[in-house]
């Protein structure tokens, strides 16, 4: 909350300043959070993000996670049988990446879309163990997924500006996204360039039951195992139960 209340006290700075105030490239920006807590009944969460850019520019936000290993597997038919047939690790790709625009990209940068902000360039730099050859096809197909998954969105037209400076974005946080930090970058164009930008950092965690089940998982796996198997067997019990007494009636 003291975040918010200084970033809107900075944007009411920037609206008071007087007109003979000499202009600089300059983005400030906020988060209405500075952490998401993952509990039990977790379904994802809106941060909103909000700010001021140089007037007359364009913004782009962009929201990411940092990369970690995932594995991805083929099933296919091999004789009478339905199997795995081909793996792949894929490294070097972000966890969550997130494009919210003011106009489309194409229009904002004429010259070029920058690496930072061209998927298929993070692509061509990620790393693949695999056992299939085709290695853009691999990661071509994981890019569909994720956007499947909705991990992987261009939203393009979607961030809106007041006076020509003032933005304000709620950003859906699946909750398919992993633990850790999430970068919010705001960006501000002008003239087919990145002029100025600023960064926040939102991070995800677990709390409470998750953080416990997530810690005995890691750190004692037997009594982990046990607790799982003990629960499964109290399940199966309850069902059992139900039956017999819907038999009885």
């Amino acid at each position: 909350m003291r975040r918010g209340i200084v970033a809107f006290l900075l944007v009411g700075h920037v609206l008071a300043a007087p007109p003979g105030a000499a202009a600089r490239e300059e983005v400030v920006s906020d988060t209405s959070t500075d952490e998401i807590d993952i509990k039990l009944k977790y379904h994802g969460q809106d941060v909103l993000v909000f700010g001021t850019i140089p007037e007359g520019a364009g913004i782009v936000v962009k929201v990411s996670a940092p990369p970690r290993p995932e594995s991805l597997a083929r099933k296919g038919r091999v004789g009478p049988f339905w199997m795995t047939v081909e793996k792949a690790t894929v490294e070097n790709l972000p966890a969550l990446y997130l494009l919210h625009t003011q106009r489309p990209l194409a229009e904002m940068f004429p010259r070029g879309v920058p690496r930072e902000l061209d998927l298929a360039s993070m692509v061509e730099m990620a790393r693949f163990d695999s056992t299939v050859g085709d290695a853009r096809a691999l990661g071509e197909g994981f890019v569909r997924l994720k956007e499947r998954e909705g991990l992987y969105v261009l939203h393009e037209g979607s961030v809106e500006t007041k006076k020509g400076k003032v933005f304000k974005l709620a950003v859906p946080i699946s909750s398919k996204v992993p633990p850790g930090d999430l970068l919010f970058e705001i960006l501000a164009v002008r003239n087919g360039r990145i002029v100025a930008r600023d960064r926040d950092i939102v991070r995800i965690e677990k709390v409470g039951v998750e953080r416990w089940l997530t810690d005995l998982a890691f750190r004692h796996p037997p009594l982990y195992g046990l607790l799982a198997v003990g629960v499964a067997l109290l399940s199966g019990f309850g069902v059992s139960l139900l039956f017999r007494e819907g038999g009885a009636h």
